[in-house]
């Protein structure tokens, strides 16, 4: 039987419409462009391109955050603008690149994570939280904690955790490592991969550093755009 896959863009287009001055024409900015990809499940797509190339309008087409001025966006055999939002959520969740501004800083580590949890009507929250930060490698005594007491590494953690405890299915991650130490990069993408083998996730992996891409290339399938 045929398998839809998770993830597919069938001609993507979307533009922008700038003025320069207040009395200027609007000039058109086209920043993603007949763009077209299948992730089939438990996949990990590589989407690689400079900065300012429009990976970040990509990644929230695919999240369905903004809609296509051309093209269909489907998740998995579902056009993604016509899910209900809450069953898209569940489905999708992104990681985005600086978890300094994902994590609001006047809440608890255990209430952050729980909030999807407690949104959409999860039960078992305080063990379902447990599970998931023992998951992604957070010690138990951070879960109280506030995400100012977190290394920039651990709140990433803290993130992913959030983003899996809906038992998403797939990871729409935006340069998750930019904004950590090269020291701890490494471990981010290896907890990613480790993550994406047990849960059977299907990822796209978004990054400017072709080197970042190169270092999970027998996993990755990479796009450049």
């Amino acid at each position: 039987m045929y398998a839809p896959p998770m993830i597919r863009l069938s001609g993507v287009r979307k533009a922008y419409h700038l003025r320069r001055s207040k009395f200027a024409q609007p000039e058109e900015l086209v920043a993603v462009n007949d763009l077209s990809l299948d992730v089939g499940e438990g996949e990990t797509l590589g989407l690689f391109g400079e900065s300012r190339c429009g990976k970040s309008t990509a990644v929230s087409i695919m999240l369905g955050l903004l809609r296509p001025d051309v093209g269909d966006v489907e998740i998995p055999g579902q056009k993604i603008g016509a899910m209900p939002m809450g069953d898209r959520v569940k489905l999708v969740q992104p990681v985005f690149q600086n978890p300094n501004a994902s994590l609001n800083p006047v809440k608890r580590i255990h209430s952050l994570v729980a909030q999807p949890l407690r949104l959409h009507g999860g039960e078992n929250i305080a063990n379902e939280v447990k599970h998931m930060l023992d998951l992604v490698g957070l010690p138990s005594r951070l879960a109280d904690a506030y995400p100012a007491e977190l290394s920039d590494g651990q709140r990433q953690r803290a993130v992913i955790a959030r983003a899996l405890i809906l038992n998403s299915r797939v990871l729409i991650c935006d340069e998750p490592t930019l904004a950590l130490d090269v020291s701890v990069q490494a471990q981010v993408i290896n907890l990613l991969l480790t993550l994406e083998k047990e849960l059977g996730l299907t990822m796209v992996f978004v990054s400017h550093d072709l080197g970042e891409l190169s270092n999970i290339w027998p996993i990755v399938s990479p796009l450049c755009i």
